[in-house]
């Protein structure tokens, strides 16, 4: 018998839909870190394989830590906006990825609804290069925005000490921990301190 060869009569079309494709609902304006970055009150459609949606701000090159889509960083709003005046403000190179904290404790979560996440924002001059991490506070929770400035830029061994240094958050239920502080003696850090339910204004 003969082979039976099945075909098209037309070449049908192919439509893929992005499983890492998530829709935002947004209420007001906010302005992202990156050139031309805003973010209009409207549904819209964003890869969550961005760095930032609608911006250009590209994420840090960690090797072993997730990373989520700014749109999940609840809490972290003011903070993308003093970003945004920094780097209007001064000549920088920024790379920024938001993370979710380890899971463990009851601080790991907002209100016992939401994934607490934090923010790696990497600031590089002429002169220096900086690491900030600011925790999610959409709770208002009183905690300090920790500076690292590294004396080895080795990518691996930042990346390592950021994972201990939340690890130790968590551990401690959302205070940093001094042990863990100690222990990074490639970096010197700094402390900024949130005061209670006072946010961040910017004029």
């Amino acid at each position: 018998m003969p082979a039976t060869v099945f075909g098209f009569v037309q070449k049908p079309k192919i439509e893929v839909q992005r499983k890492d494709l998530l829709p935002v609902r947004t209420g007001g304006d906010l302005l992202i870190p990156g050139r031309g970055g805003k973010l209009v009150g409207s549904t819209q459609i964003v890869c969550t394989e961005d760095s930032v949606y609608c911006g250009d701000t590209p994420p840090l090159e960690f090797s072993s830590m997730q990373t989520i889509p700014v749109s999940e960083g609840i809490g972290l709003e003011e903070f993308f906006r003093v970003i945004q005046k920094l780097t209007e403000i001064y000549p920088a190179s920024v790379q920024m990825s938001v993370l979710p904290l380890p899971l463990g404790r009851r601080f790991s979560v907002c209100g016992n609804v939401i994934r607490r996440t934090c923010t790696v924002v990497k600031l590089a001059t002429e002169n220096a290069i900086k690491y900030v991490i600011e925790i999610a506070r959409s709770d208002c929770w009183s905690i300090s925005t920790l500076i690292l400035n590294p004396s080895d830029q080795s990518t691996r061994k930042i990346e390592y000490y950021i994972g201990i240094l939340l690890e130790g958050l968590v551990n401690k239920s959302g205070h940093w921990d001094q042990d863990v502080l100690d222990q990074c003696i490639d970096l010197n850090i700094e402390k900024l301190r949130h005061y209670g339910t006072v946010g961040i204004k910017i004029n």
